[in-house]
């Protein structure tokens, strides 16, 4: 395998920048480029990075300019695992958005990776809907189906 002589580290909060640039200097990459969030980002992350360009949320031109400039042709972001109330959040979010499902009758719960669903449904058609809306999520690996069609 081929080491990458630069990468680029797209760093939200948390501690997954660090440890990704750890494992990145051991891996044997040469030099670490990092878009860092003001208020967002660890500022531990400069001490273990080449460079540094600090931004705000959104600044989305200034973060391809920094890479570009730095010529970053390798980029990651990495995320903390989203939290089961989070998840749940946001299958509940997005079945209140789908026009052909009734999010009222739907009860969600969400355990590690795996979001399970339960309620009735008026079709099966509604019922693949919510399934694909709760597999949509971020952080679900499987969705367990419970609904019940009761047309």
């Amino acid at each position: 395998m081929v080491a990458l002589d630069t990468l680029g580290i797209i760093a939200g909060n948390g501690v997954y920048p660090r440890l990704l640039a750890q494992a990145a200097r051991r891996a044997g990459v040469k030099r670490i480029i990092a878009a860092a969030f003001i208020d967002e980002t660890d500022d531990r992350l400069a001490g273990m990075v080449d460079e540094i360009q600090w931004m705000r949320v959104g600044q989305l031109a200034k973060l391809v300019s920094c890479f570009r400039n730095a010529g970053v042709t390798n980029a990651i972001t990495i995320n903390p695992p989203a939290s089961p109330a989070s998840v749940r959040a946001a299958i509940e979010d997005a079945l209140r958005r789908q026009a052909e499902v009734d999010a009222r009758q739907i009860r969600v719960e969400v355990s590690g990776r795996t979001a399970k669903l339960y309620g009735h449904v008026r079709s099966m058609r509604e019922a693949s809907a919510a399934k694909a809306a709760a597999a949509a999520a971020p952080g679900v690996a499987s969705v367990e189906n419970h609904l019940v069609v009761t047309p």
